[in-house]
């Protein structure tokens, strides 16, 4: 067990020292100097991104009620009516209006619960007077979450209002949802359903906080202060794609989970060439056309 211990901390310690290097390299390539915690917090790189966030969101809300403000009013969300909507859906009913609702728990199926099928389905079975009307308060949570996940998750241009990217033509009004969602979650108080006793320290929450407050002033620094973007895609700030690029650093020219800084600047420098010209590869260019 010792023995076992002592390894982990050992590898813990070695993958530490591998991603300062990379951040190292990285910088020394673009000329920038910026530690590991800078760069979390500046650019919202951070091991609580949306897909984790979301999920973390949906684990707490199963073990607690949710009090939040919205429009200046106090509502408080339950679990326990997403119970009863499954219920509802599973007994034997011919059409299901929140059919991808499931018992499963990963990170795809916990976006469908924060889905707008699913606030539109609590409203039906009120409106029929199937579930009582206090479900509306949980249906105006899932809904606002919902939003906020479209919002967060956006990575287009020609996607709707509210989903797709910060751009500069709506800044402003980009900004203001920024503060909206921020000001939400905020709001959020977080009790134990059966003795109503406050529950503290909750990671997620503080969590989502840290991703909305660095994001708005990433795309306010790079779209209008520095003016080098037309628009952010904000899923593009995912962590997901910083572990992708460093896992292709790290299997270039064979799986080194420790790579050295030469090492990882010349992988660096050679996969961007490279990208580059197949670009240029994958276009058909006629023999008399100027290269």
């Amino acid at each position: 067990m010792v023995r076992t211990y002592k390894k982990r901390k050992e590898g813990s310690r070695k993958s530490y020292a591998s991603s300062q290097a990379m951040i190292l390299a990285h910088n020394a390539v673009m000329g920038k100097t910026m530690s590991a915690y800078q760069a979390s917090k500046h650019f919202g790189v951070d091991k609580k991104n949306p897909p984790h966030l979301i999920k973390n969101l949906r684990n707490n809300f199963m073990m607690k009620n949710i009090s939040f403000s919205l429009d200046s009013e106090r509502m408080t969300a339950k679990w326990s009516h997403l119970k009863e909507l499954f219920s509802l859906e599973t007994s034997g009913r011919s059409i299901r209006t929140a059919s991808k609702l499931t018992k499963n728990i990963n990170v795809i199926l916990a976006c469908q619960i924060f889905s707008h099928s699913v606030p539109a389905a609590l409203k039906f079975y009120v409106s029929k007077s199937l579930m009582s009307k206090d479900t509306l308060r949980t249906a105006c949570f899932v809904e606002t979450v919902n939003s906020m996940w479209d919002f967060v998750d956006s990575h287009s241009l020609s996607a709707p209002v509210g989903k797709k990217s910060v751009a500069r033509n709506d800044l402003e009004g980009d900004q203001a949802r920024f503060s909206s969602f921020f000001n939400y979650v905020e709001s959020w108080f977080y009790t134990n359903p059966i003795n109503s006793k406050p529950a503290t320290n909750i990671p997620s929450h503080q969590g989502w906080l840290l991703e909305l407050s660095p994001k708005k002033g990433l795309s306010q620094q790079l779209i209008m202060e520095e003016e080098v973007l037309t628009h952010l895609c904000l899923r593009k700030c995912n962590q997901d794609h910083v572990e992708n690029l460093h896992s292709q650093k790290r299997g270039y020219n064979g799986f080194n989970n420790h790579p050295t800084i030469p090492g990882y600047v010349n992988a660096l420098h050679c996969q961007s060439s490279s990208s580059a010209t197949s670009e240029l590869l994958d276009k058909t260019i006629s023999a008399g056309a100027n290269c």
